[in-house]
């Protein structure tokens, strides 16, 4: 699972100490320090050479100017660990990981995130959020939090709680498609529920890079940085509002298209789940056609041995009919 976070956890104060022991083991990297648990110290260490470069990459991808000030990401091991740092009873059970920009702080639950790959997602999700905040809090806090999450999904390659099932192409043709407004504050604390506004975001912004290309975002970002809005940073840069590119973005997504690409995989899924439940019949069919095939051929080898035995028992056997006569005719006669 990928990380998310409402947006509220943008304007929360400084998280609490996630690391509550003097054993805690601490580093640093090129524009950012590290803390975790001595059990999760392996791994901070491991991902400690490419948190570095990754924070560079969307610094890039989002051209503002960087904040010098080192980001802190902090390694817990459960989901209770990431809502004690958060200062929270509890946080949704979707929560992976969580950024607070206004403190440049990225706490992420490796239980929850998982290792390798995924892992490595979750830290290029919840960096990009930190790299757009290098606009400062004001301009950051003004975007829909469907931007940036949208902004971060791209940049992570991956669709947050993609396992959710949500299928914006059939749910755009039935009109039951929430709107981008919707996701404007937060995403809530139910799974699907956020799961569809992940996917709408990831959707909006791909279709923009798409559309207008990769400098497209660059170009908005710089714009809202300077005190203008995403309506006003759209009109301004494609000539149109956000309402036109959502609606253009839902004509897409209601496409046969997009229809058609949305079914393939989910076709080849069900072929496939036919296939692995099919197999054990087909298996079982198999061996018995097999079993009586074998006791076909014990049958017919027991019947030509016993016809075999017979025959022998009896002695040769005497064919009747007249003798031909000596082949001589070709001899020369007297």
């Amino acid at each position: 699972m990928l990380p998310g976070a409402p947006r509220f956890y943008s304007v929360l104060p400084p998280p609490r100490a996630a690391v509550a022991c003097q054993e805690a083991v601490r580093g640093e990297g090129p524009g950012f320090r590290w803390e975790a648990a001595p059990g999760l110290a392996p791994v901070a260490r491991r991902f400690a050479a490419e948190v570095g470069g990754i924070l560079e990459e969307a610094r890039r991808w989002t051209g503002l100017p960087p904040d010098e000030r080192p980001v802190d990401l902090v390694w817990v091991a459960t989901r209770a660990d990431l809502a004690r740092a958060l200062g929270e009873e509890e946080v949704p059970a979707w929560f992976a990981a969580v950024a607070v920009p206004r403190e440049r702080h990225l706490i992420i639950a490796t239980e929850i995130a998982g290792t390798g790959d995924r892992l490595r997602t979750t830290l290029r999700h919840e960096l990009m959020h930190l790299a757009m905040a290098d606009m400062g809090p004001g301009p950051y806090e003004r975007l829909p939090a469907w931007f940036h999450e949208g902004c971060a999904e791209v940049f992570a390659g991956d669709v947050y709680l993609g396992g959710q099932g949500v299928s914006l192409a059939w749910r755009a043709l039935l009109g039951d498609l929430e709107s981008l407004a919707d996701y404007e504050q937060g995403f809530g604390r139910e799974s699907f529920r956020a799961a569809v506004g992940y996917a709408l975001g990831q959707a909006f912004v791909a279709r923009l890079r798409r559309v207008y290309g990769q400098r497209i975002v660059p170009a908005l970002l710089a714009r809202i940085a300077s005190g203008e809005t995403l309506d006003q940073a759209l009109i301004a840069e494609t000539g149109l509002s956000e309402v036109t590119h959502e609606l253009k973005l839902r004509q897409e997504l209601a496409s046969p298209l997009a229809l058609l690409s949305d079914f393939y995989p989910q076709l080849f899924l069900g072929v496939a789940l036919l296939l692995v439940f099919a197999f054990p019949f087909v298996w079982l069919r198999r061996r018995r056609r097999r079993r009586e095939l074998e006791e076909r051929w014990g049958r017919q080898e027991q019947q030509d041995r016993r016809a075999q035995e017979e025959a022998a028992r009896s002695g040769p056997q005497e064919v009747g009919g007249d003798e031909p006569e000596p082949l001589d005719w070709w001899r020369p006669q007297p």
